[in-house]
């Protein structure tokens, strides 16, 4: 039987007297990734004042090599990011069994670079199929209610347009027309997306923890969580819900580097220059990400994990 609060109380009890302390390691798992990111937006900002101050055709070749090296760091640091996030999910399986767990076991997730690849691109490739097919269904409902008359108008303003006959590029008022008709579309695309796509990932919830636990292959893993997690998608649910504070943690501390951006929105003019209130709300949502991190989020990924293997036994069993 899944019992979330069951699940919750046994990982903290994982959790007490381990060899290696839970709430270091994701000090040092948090501490690592939040440095790189700092590191990174520092070296942008440099190299973006560097971009401003080569102008001119003499600074073209100079500010090429240095927004390749931007783009270049930014994509590697992307690339590697969800590898060294695995790793820590990784730990959180070490803890969830009570079994050795240090720094190196983070590194767990570049050690599965080629299956958990694989994986995000499967990943990807089902996403994108089921957004485009929503959009798609969308579409086609939209088109025979009243909604499809702005769509309508704005093909029958493009057909009727000369200049865009003519020359094939579009005006802005007819661009803009084109976007407003389409919106109905999108966003009821999007909301059948949501609806078909939240069971889904549900279902296929648990196949970085079995690429992680050894299974082969990522298609494996997809199907292997897709059989395991039938019937226990509502459980697993609940479980998130029980967790709700620490996602909404999450969220606040995402939102924290927007501050510069949120307050004058709302009105608010902060007494510093733009370059300092980035720097400002930047700074505090890496401090709190960290401690958020450091306080919970052990926790939290070892009752992920512990989940994944009492549902993988009770899967097992039930066979």
């Amino acid at each position: 039987m899944f019992d979330p609060k069951q699940i919750i109380a046994r990982a903290g009890q994982r959790l007490e007297n381990p060899a290696y302390p839970g709430r270091r390691l994701a000090f040092i798992h948090s501490a690592i990734a939040l440095g790189c990111s700092l590191v990174l937006t520092l070296i942008s900002y440099f190299l973006n004042h560097q971009v401003a101050g080569t102008g001119g055709l003499g600074g073209i070749g100079t500010r090429t090599v240095l927004q390749s090296a931007q783009s270049v760091l930014s994509l590697g640091l992307s690339i590697c990011m969800p590898f060294w996030e695995y790793g820590f999910v990784a730990a959180a399986m070490g803890y969830s069994r009570q079994e050795q767990v240090g720094p190196k076991s983070l590194l767990k997730g570049f050690q599965k670079f080629g299956p958990l690849l694989r994986l995000m691109i499967l990943q990807l490739l089902l996403y994108t199929l089921l957004l485009t097919t929503a959009v798609q269904i969308a579409s086609s409902i939209v088109v025979l209610t009243p909604l499809g008359q702005g769509m309508m108008d704005a093909m029958q303003l493009l057909a009727e347009d000369q200049a865009f006959l003519q020359t094939g590029v579009l005006t802005e008022e007819i661009m803009m027309s084109l976007v407003q008709a389409a919106m109905p579309a999108y966003i009821a695309g999007l909301v059948l997306f949501a609806l078909v796509a939240v069971p889904v990932a549900y279902r296929l919830r648990l196949a970085a923890y079995g690429v992680l636990d050894g299974e082969g292959k990522a298609l494996r893993a997809l199907l292997s969580s897709n059989r395991i997690m039938r019937g226990n998608c509502l459980g697993f649910f609940k479980l998130d819900l029980h967790l709700w504070w620490y996602w909404v943690l999450q969220l606040l501390c995402s939102l924290l580097a927007f501050g510069d951006v949120l307050l004058p929105a709302l009105g608010v003019q902060l007494p510093v220059s733009p370059d300092g209130a980035m720097f400002i709300f930047y700074g505090a949502q890496l401090v709190l990400s960290l401690l958020v991190a450091w306080r919970w989020r052990a926790g939290v990924e070892t009752t992920y994990a512990l989940a994944y293997d009492t549902l993988t036994e009770n899967a097992r069993v039930q066979n």
